[in-house]
């Protein structure tokens, strides 16, 4: 990933570039069949300004998956007690919800399991200071999780209310 410019105009096209490749996976694209010139293309920006910001496809996908997981990152100490998991929990849906079409996009694409993974082990780190010695439960709960988000993605029943409402249920009695 490159280094990014934080002009108004870069930022701009950034944004531009993400929700391009967001509409190609909507689209069902799979991600190795889009290529930089069908994205600029539909996108409306020029090759450089796309070699500006990624170096490939898979750049762009690793730089949005390395943003999501540096916001989940972000501002979080250690937890101390449920409530500060629910937090958590809350912060990840906010998340989802600000970005519900690209992230639903990501899940629904065969990124899907790779993206799910990278968030999967952040979570599973964190519940696993708290919750010491219970790795089979912090893995199980981790994993349907994920699972409930990809399906969600897919337009199955669930929406980001019930799933964050399940997992903190869940949370609770698992623990």
């Amino acid at each position: 990933m490159k280094v990014k410019k934080t002009n108004k105009s870069s930022k701009q096209t950034d944004e531009i570039i993400k929700e391009t490749l967001a509409i190609f996976l909507n689209e069902n694209y799979e991600l190795n069949s889009i290529t930089v010139t069908d994205l600029i293309k539909k996108a409306g920006i020029s090759r450089s300004s796309f070699y500006t910001h990624y170096n490939s496809i898979n750049d762009l996908v690793e730089s949005i998956q390395d943003e999501t997981l540096d916001v989940l990152s972000s501002d979080i100490t250690n937890f101390n007690n449920i409530d500060d998991i629910y937090n958590y929990i809350d912060k990840i849906f906010e998340i989802l919800k600000n970005n519900e079409y690209f992230y639903k996009s990501i899940l629904n694409s065969d990124e899907a399991f790779k993206f799910a993974n990278n968030i999967i082990d952040k979570l599973t780190d964190r519940l696993l200071i708290y919750f010491n010695n219970k790795e089979l439960e912090v893995n199980f709960y981790t994993y349907g999780c994920a699972i409930l988000l990809i399906k969600y993605s897919k337009n199955e029943k669930y929406s980001l209310d019930d799933i964050s409402l399940f997992m903190k249920k869940t949370l609770k009695q698992l623990f």
